[in-house]
């Protein structure tokens, strides 16, 4: 699934490509994957409407329309938005063609076909499907040691609290993964029971992880590209996510695959222990 720094990506690909033009048609080939309003609707409405900016919050593409409207975009697990400057090929997964007075397109294809559209007035965001409940951004001046360290609290499993996009917007498996790998912590402990200093360690590596993430463009590890039809290129530094079995880059045991929260989980052994630790409460 595209997590923040592949939605990130495609915005700012997408941004270069498309700001400031008019929406001349909409094909629609698979209605099911707008939400709201419904196809017949979405394809009146949208007519016309001229692209005055590109947004992204979590895992959600938001492309600001005149009018007070805004295109909602959630890609799924295999979504992909591409865009060209003449007539695209169109296969079985091209799902909607977008038609600008330029001539140039803008492609949705999706191979799962697990991702939503909307088209909603400016009032309306909140009536997007998770869109209302998301956390704070990581990489936003709103995501503050002090909240995490709050957000620690829980007696949840960490993978399972990070992947909550009501702790934390644009988090997913891979990075998860990532991350806790770079703060050493097993996927399995319990958030609670983390150190203070464990705690920091694991904020600070969010934001390191990410901001890399971001900086290469993004992970292309199945089949995600940007908006330009372009790889990104993290996969490269993937220390464990996909890597089972492989010898871990640090200390050479091989990295474990396990399932949590119904995702495979992947992670090194010896430099993520499982072993209990003091309390968070404890100094030490």
């Amino acid at each position: 699934m595209p997590e923040l720094p592949e939605v990130e990506t495609i915005k700012e690909s997408l941004k270069q490509k498309i700001l400031f033009k008019k929406i001349k048609a909409v094909e629609i080939f698979c209605p099911k994957l707008i939400q709201f309003p419904d196809h017949i609707e979405f394809v009146k409405n949208i007519k016309k409407k001229k692209i005055k900016g590109l947004e992204r919050r979590g895992k959600y593409l938001i492309i600001k329309l005149t009018c007070n409207s805004n295109l909602v975009v959630h890609l799924g697990m295999t979504g992909q938005l591409i865009y060209s400057d003449c007539p695209l090929e169109l296969d079985k997964h091209s799902h909607l063609l977008f038609h600008f007075e330029d001539a140039s397109q803008l492609q949705y294809r999706d191979v799962r076909k697990f991702g939503c559209l909307w088209l909603v007035k400016d009032g309306w965001l909140r009536f997007v499907a998770g869109l209302s409940q998301l956390g704070p951004e990581p990489l936003s001046e709103q995501f503050t040691l002090e909240y995490f360290q709050k957000l620690l609290d829980k007696k949840s499993i960490i993978k399972y609290l990070l992947l909550s996009q009501k702790n934390l917007a644009g988090l997913g498996n891979i990075y998860v993964d990532e991350i806790l790998f770079r703060a050493g912590i097993s996927p399995e402990r319990f958030a609670v029971d983390l150190t203070l200093q464990e705690g920091e360690k694991l904020y600070h590596s969010i934001r390191l992880v990410l901001e890399e993430a971001v900086l290469a463009r993004g992970s292309s590890v199945v089949n995600y590209i940007d908006g330009e039809g372009k790889k990104g290129s993290f996969q490269k530094r993937l220390r464990v996510y996909r890597r089972a079995g492989e010898l871990c880059f640090s200390c050479g045991t091989p990295i474990k695959r396990i399932v949590l929260a119904g995702r495979g989980t992947y992670y090194c052994p010896k430099c993520q222990p499982l072993s209990p630790s003091s309390r968070r409460g404890n100094k030490i």
